[in-house]
């Protein structure tokens, strides 16, 4: 980021952006939502004897639903609008990457299922390295198309070397023979949960478009490194979530909550130590990530900080919700959130700017969080988590990440403060065995 946002100016950089949060959002469709962790992990501990077979079917039900989903679109963009989505090379790009991107994406999910932590860190380092250094390699040389369009065919590039042999290998692991019954299984779980999927990712990429639709398309590459820095913690989530998650479902098959309870209430604290670190150090992230001309977007970071602490419980609410398949309670949590966000984006983001796009997803996590925890509540019968802990913890993670903001101009007092936190946080880490494990 530090270097695309230097390479291509804001306006550029909103394209980019732009065509991210249209990605998040048809992503579902195109994916039947199997790119999240939930699903896909429900998936594996139900065919837990029949792994290999599980994830090449996988990979031929989403084929399938992606020659739909874009033929679709296809056929209306060359018909009903030219204007439809995104432009036709962005539009064939991403279709490209959803047939062969997925084969990366199961093999990681499977890999952090069952710890297999080399083969997981070799493949998602080397992709990361693969598709930011050909997004750059040809941006610095200059190709004949507008540099967003390069940007986003590197990516895509970068992607294909390691999914299409992948794609390959499971494929001949698992063999190319549809199993119709396991796809059926599959396919009526994740349908309830496509409406989920997409108000979720709508959550996440609406606010995104609407600053660009109703301020401009700067605003939008404003917010969207702004939220880059807000989520740079959500990265660190995705990470324990992965294999958070296994963890939960194989207690859960045991009937064992305890240390269910013990390990979730930890994480979730050392998670929100994080969040307020990096709302600490947000104005220093930013100037590392951006030029000056992103600055406006500073007092947007805070509240997406807040936004990423509750997203991360809500993850661990649902993990019970994915369990006992609940389809229709976790759609019907995060349609009622989602629409609440668009409402509120849609009266707020004409008068108050990009900030009040981070303000409202605040809002609309916090619901998504209780709605999720009702959820929780009704199917398990029991209570599993530190329900009262995880309130406390949200009400100091978020509270301190807003008022952070009054001290973004003494530097000193946040670097005081940051150091003290990192200190009293080792110190408390080495006494506890289960961080050790």
């Amino acid at each position: 980021m530090p270097l695309f946002t230097r390479l291509m100016d804001t306006e550029q950089y909103g394209i980019v952006t732009d065509y991210n949060s249209w990605h998040y959002i048809l992503e579902v469709f195109a994916v039947l939502g199997l790119a999240s962790v939930g699903s896909f992990n429900v998936g594996l501990n139900e065919y837990r004897e029949n792994r290999n077979r599980f994830v090449s079917n996988m990979l031929i039900m989403v084929n399938l639903s992606t020659f739909v989903v874009f033929g679709l679109i296809f056929i209306f963009k060359a018909t009903v609008s030219e204007n439809l989505i995104l432009p036709w090379p962005l539009l064939i790009l991403m279709g490209v990457s959803f047939i062969f991107s997925p084969a990366t994406t199961f093999f990681l999910a499977r890999k952090r299922y069952e710890y297999g932590y080399i083969k997981g860190a070799i493949v998602s380092i080397g992709s990361m390295l693969a598709t930011q250094g050909i997004s750059i390699i040809v941006l610095l040389i200059g190709f004949f198309a507008e540099p967003s369009t390069m940007k986003i065919a590197g990516s895509v590039a970068g992607i294909l070397i390691f999914a299409i042999p992948l794609y390959i290998y499971l494929l001949m692991k698992g063999g190319a023979k549809p199993d119709r019954k396991m796809m059926g299984q599959m396919f009526t779980f994740t349908l309830p949960l496509l409406p989920h999927y997409l108000a979720l990712h709508a959550m996440n990429g609406a606010d995104r478009i609407m600053v660009g639709k109703l301020a401009s398309t700067s605003s939008e590459a404003i917010y969207g490194v702004s939220s880059a820095v807000g989520l740079a913690a959500a990265t660190v989530w995705t990470a324990i979530n992965g294999s958070l998650q296994p963890y939960v479902f194989e207690k859960m098959n045991e009937k064992d909550h305890v240390p269910i309870k013990r390990t979730c209430t930890l994480l979730i604290a050392g998670y929100g130590v994080l969040c307020v670190l990096i709302s600490l150090m947000a104005p220093e992230i930013l100037m590392i990530l951006a030029p000056s001309d992103y600055k406006d977007g500073l007092s947007a970071i805070p509240p997406i900080v807040g936004m990423a602490f509750l997203n991360a419980l809500y993850n661990v609410y649902a993990s019970i919700e994915f369990y006992h398949k609940k389809s229709v309670g976790i759609a019907a949590a995060t349609i009622i959130a989602a629409a609440l966000n668009i409402v509120l984006n849609a009266w707020l983001i004409p008068i108050y700017g990009l900030s009040a796009a981070a303000y409202t997803t605040l809002i609309a996590n916090g619901v998504l969080t209780f709605c999720h925890y009702i959820g929780y509540r009704r199917c398990s019968g029991e209570k599993i988590f530190n329900d009262l802990a995880f309130l406390g913890m949200s009400v100091a993670c978020i509270g301190l990440s807003l008022a952070v903001e009054m001290i973004y101009d003494l530097g000193i007092v946040r670097y005081v403060s940051v150091a003290l936190i990192v200190i009293i946080s080792l110190f408390v880490i080495r006494r506890i065995k289960i961080f050790k494990k």
